[in-house]
Order: C-alpha cells, then structure tokens, then sequence
C-alpha cells in the first residue's frame, strides 16, 4: 500500500513543478515601448551667458525660456510590448531631479551640485503643443497604430523640441557652472501602461554656464601712492632686512562692488609685480638694492607675513553694501649692497577677483 502511494505522489509533484515554470510565459502585456537603438541623449550647451542687467540679479528672476530643436531626424522605430494588435501610443516626460517649486503653474527642478538654479521644461506634444513636465499618458497624436513588434517598428515623435526655463534660487556671484544634467526624460507606452519602462526614449542634458560681470572698484580707480620720504643708505644695516629707522607706511584701500553682490560674498584681492632680484618676496623697484615688502600686518620684519608678488593674494568679505577696506603695510627692504643714493619708485597692480 505505501509502495503505491509513492508512486501517485511523485507524478502529481512534477505536474505542479511543470505548471509553475511556465506559469511566466501568460503574464500580461506591460504596454512598454523602447528604441532599438538605445536612449538618444539630446544635450543643449547654454555656452557663456551674461547677466549684464544688476536689477535682474534677485531670488526669483527667470531667464527667458530657451528653446531645443534636436538637429538629428525626430522620428525613430520603437518596439513595443503591446496588450493588442491595435493600440494608442502615450508619451511621458518624466524627471529624476528633486521637486523644487511651482511658479505660474510650471513645476521647477532643483539641480544637482549648484545652488543658484532651479529648472523646468516642457516638451512639444502634436495634440496639446507644449506641456510640462512631468506629465503621464499623453496622447500624441489620436491615432491608433497596428502593434509593432520586435523586427518590425514603428516611427514615433522623440521628444525633440523643448523649452528649458532657467529661475535663480540666490543671487549669483562671478561665474556659476551648471555641469551637464538629465533635466527630462521622454517615454512611450501602448494603450493599457500605467506607468511607463525603466529605459527613456530621449534624455533631455543642460549644461553652460553663465556669468555676472565684475564690477568692483579699488581706490575709485585712481593710483595710491605711498611716500617713504627721505632714508639714510647706512641704515639698510642687513642685507634682506629692513632700514633701522622705521619707515613702514600704512596703505587703506577702499573697495566697492556693485549692489548685485551679496553682501557676504568672499572676495579676493591678488598682488601682481616684478619681483626684485635674489629676493622673490619684494617688489621690484628702480634701485637694484631695494625692494618692497608689502604685508597686512604692521610688523613686516616677520618676512614670512609679506605678499608675494604674482601670488600674493588676500581673502576678505564684503559688507551689505558691497565695500570693504584693506589695510595693507609697505616697507623698502635692502636685496644687495648698501643703496646707492638717490630717489628710487616700484610699481605693484591690486586686482579683484571672485573665487
């Protein structure tokens, strides 16, 4: 008797096991559609734009809308897993950016690694024109359109014209890079898809950069002179040090930027000079003997404190008007042999720049 239960057993397991393996081979139709050829990337390059306007430079501007026409053919096969032997086609935009906000009833995209920007799109659609994104199941045409399977594909609208809106988040300072970003994705589905594939039919790149001008002033513009008045030669005692009378003068140099500029925004300002001879650290002037220490701090017989020149730059911040005030320090140093008598002058030029 057990002999002949075994028996019934081990066939009505294979039976089960046979059922479950091709149990995959019914499931339902996804609606998916993907491109033969893989995603078409369609990149735009803003290139370098200016922001020459200051009043436009607030929390909120938005730029123009500019708009993408890919230059390649906009139609392409595509292989759909269709639920019928006719269907409507759909297309999605769709995006993997952050939500940031909706402004006029368009809805705008954080991007990734800047801080300045947020962005949002629409795309061409034959039936509504431009839409934005995102959007599901958007009818493109009317049409309904025989399946088209593997081996056999169907020519479908790519996505390919679009309009990118660019809004500041902050006030921009200097030049602000966007690195090249998938700010849209373009899908398609047959009929009966709820969602649409993993596999994007074109990947909508922004990348540029844009810049806002430059415009601070050191001193007004104008030349800061410094007088040393009148040095004995002998009291340049020591050879790269500095003369016994003390003759260090204090230079203030008054710097005003723009209103567009944050108030806290990190500035920098760089030395440029010849340097003098053996001594790399001064500044070269017209006595081959002498050189200018040129520091932020009053005690320039520290050499460690000095600015080189080409080099030599200084961090500071602007105020909320845009102005700061440097205070810097200067010094003849003897390079060589006791001084040659005689007047003597060295030039140095003081620049702003934004990090």
């Amino acid at each position: 008797m057990n002999k002949t239960m075994k028996q019934y057993i081990r066939p009505a397991l294979a039976g089960a096991l046979l059922w479950l393996v091709w149990c995959p081979a019914s499931s339902a139709a996804t609606g998916w559609c993907q491109a033969p050829q893989g995603t078409t990337d369609i990149p735009y390059d803003l290139g370098s734009l200016s922001l020459s306007n200051p009043a436009d430079n607030y929390p909120g501007y938005s730029f123009p809308p500019v708009q993408i026409d890919m230059s390649a053919p906009t139609t392409a096969g595509m292989e759909c897993d269709c639920p019928t032997t006719t269907n409507n086609y759909y297309m999605w935009g769709d995006s993997v950016l952050p939500r940031s906000t909706v402004t006029d009833g368009r809805q705008y995209f954080h991007i990734p690694g800047n801080d300045e920007f947020e962005v949002a799109v629409d795309v061409w659609s034959l039936l509504y024109g431009f839409v934005n994104v995102p959007f599901d199941k958007l009818q493109n045409d009317g049409e309904v359109y025989q399946c088209h399977p593997a081996g056999s594909q169907k020519a479908a609208t790519t996505g390919s014209t679009a309009k990118m809106y660019l809004r500041l988040k902050k006030k921009l300072i200097g030049t602000v890079n966007i690195p090249n970003t998938i700010v849209t994705s373009i899908y398609w589905t047959a009929d009966i898809a709820t969602s649409h594939g993993p596999t994007p039919w074109t990947n909508m790149i922004l990348g540029g950069s844009i810049t806002v001008p430059q415009n601070c002033e050191i001193a007004g513009g104008s030349t800061i002179s410094v007088d040393f008045g009148q040095i004995p030669a002998n009291t340049f005692s020591v050879p790269g040090g500095l003369p016994q009378k003390n003759v260090t003068r204090n230079i203030s140099v008054p710097v005003q930027c723009n209103g567009w500029v944050e108030g806290d925004a990190q500035v920098i300002l760089t030395l440029s000079a010849d340097p003098a001879g053996v001594n790399l650290n001064t500044v070269k002037s017209t006595n081959a003997d002498i050189g200018i220490a040129i520091g932020t701090d009053q005690n320039l017989a520290d050499s460690s404190r000095w600015l080189v020149p080409q080099t030599g730059a200084i961090p500071f911040t602007l105020d909320g008007s845009g102005r700061a005030q440097i205070e810097l320090y200067a010094s003849p140093v003897r390079i060589g042999d006791y001084p040659t008598p005689g007047s003597f002058t060295a030039i140095a030029t003081l620049r702003i720049e934004f990090p």
